[in-house]
């Protein structure tokens, strides 16, 4: 990002929303269609990817001189210096080997816990890397781990802690082999399709790309949940695909795109949960 868009987003700090959206696109080199490809590939060249870095790992030496930094402990070494400086040796012995055995306690116990930490940090990222992998590839992903535990009557989300990862549950279930076509008639017809969707915002954009034109943008639930309704009625127009939406975000967005002057045409799913046909009509089945 360059140094005029970060002053400039820092100007607007928690008001960006209000900007109009031209201004603000304009400002960030972007378009309501978002970044094209070759677009992307620049940027990323150019700040890197946007990841945040990894924590440098404490060396065992900064491990062991943090153990001396506590009030206690430099009260002690106090104490042991003056039972030096009056020659009592022996209680200035007893004190420096409580110190030390203190510190050396805290040093192993800290050092493990680093261990441990970077060790779970490292698996946590490859463990998040193959769910990518697999959803990328049209999957449905379900994680399974467990945890031993005495017999009881019930168990409860209480109990869901301190679990081992076993492995991935993977489910594919692939497109209808008319998709395409159906969606291909329907672009001719002048039909314009949206994909709004509970999955995996990557499962979703696999199946969308394998049954219709490539997808330029997408919005999340997450992304969905930070938006003023006129910045959803802005950029629903421009966005073909809506994942990870729950049931009401769903209403949210066919409210905007009817906003926005669209008429729409839903699925049975969708029907049921936003039709109400009039007091005494009949039903027909389309």
């Amino acid at each position: 990002m360059s140094a005029a868009t970060t002053d400039f987003l820092a100007t607007l700090g928690a008001s960006y929303w209000s900007v109009p959206s031209e201004r603000l696109l304009a400002t960030l080199r972007s378009s309501p269609n978002g970044l094209s490809r070759e677009q992307a590939k620049r940027r990323r060249t150019r700040y890197g990817l946007n990841t945040l870095p990894d924590q440098a790992r404490v060396t065992w030496l900064r491990l062991w001189l943090g153990q001396f930094r506590s009030p206690l402990m430099l009260i002690l070494l106090f104490a042991a210096a003056v039972a030096l400086l009056v020659q009592d040796v022996v209680n200035a012995a007893t004190v420096l080997a409580i110190v030390i055995g203190s510190a050396l306690l805290g040093f192993i116990q800290e050092y493990r816990a680093n261990a441990a930490i970077a060790l779970t940090q490292a698996h946590r990222n490859a463990i998040q890397a193959r769910l990518r992998d697999y959803a990328a590839q049209g999957h449905r992903v379900l994680g399974v781990a467990y945890r031993a535990l005495a017999a009881q009557p019930a168990y409860t989300r209480a109990d869901e802690h301190d679990l081992v990862f076993a492995g991935f549950l993977l489910f594919f279930d692939p497109p209808d082999p008319d998709a395409r076509q159906t969606l291909a008639d329907l672009a001719r017809l002048g039909v314009k399709v949206n994909i709004i969707t509970g999955d995996n915002r990557l499962v979703a954009l696999h199946v969308a790309n394998e049954v219709g034109p490539k997808v330029t943008r997408t919005l999340t639930g997450s992304e969905l949940r930070g938006l003023r309704d006129e910045a959803l009625w802005h950029l629903a127009e421009h966005t073909q695909l809506f994942a990870e939406v729950d049931p009401n975000q769903k209403e949210q967005i066919i409210l905007a795109l009817k906003r926005t002057g669209h008429y729409l045409g839903a699925s049975e799913a969708v029907k049921r949960r936003f039709y109400r046909p009039p007091a005494g009509a009949r039903k027909h089945k389309t």
